[in-house]
């Protein structure tokens, strides 16, 4: 049986890629650049994890396991710097991923901007809290799927 690969495009860095199997720990991707991007991946702290689709649905790995969006429940907290994103994921106990927000323009722009709030807690700065407001619209999982 052929294992099936995903190519994941980091939040955080546009020029890193990563190839990823359910069930196994994401590799480093330097193949072909005009390859088709399925979703986008992050470290939260210790874990891995990605937004990504396949056959009309979308997906959310943590780790090595991968999870139809329709299984998993996201809470995002912040307190200060520091986030949390609980995992849950049904019948399973929670994965806490707890980790400081960093995307690569974030520290320059808020420099930038003399605007010490702009960022903190806006999605482009914070994955996780990507990931919470996408799995909580409906119309924005459209968007992504291709659907609107």
């Amino acid at each position: 049986m052929k294992t099936v690969k995903y190519i994941l495009r980091s939040y955080g860095n546009y020029n890193k890629l990563c190839s990823y199997a359910p069930g196994s720990p994401p590799e480093d991707y330097s193949g072909a650049s005009d390859i088709e991007i399925d979703g986008s991946f992050d470290y939260l702290g210790d874990c891995f994890i990605a937004l990504y689709k396949n056959s009309g649905s979308l997906f959310i790995a943590v780790n090595e396991e991968s999870h139809d969006i329709s299984s998993v429940a996201l809470t995002h907290t912040k307190q200060g710097l520091n986030s949390k994103l609980i995992v849950d994921i049904s019948g399973r106990d929670n994965i806490a991923c707890e980790y400081k927000p960093e995307a690569s323009l974030k520290t320059w722009l808020i420099d930038f901007l003399s605007f010490n709030d702009y960022g903190k807690s806006d999605e482009s700065c914070d994955y996780g809290l990507f990931l919470s407001n996408i799995l909580n619209d409906v119309e924005r999982q459209k968007v992504l799927l291709g659907l609107e």
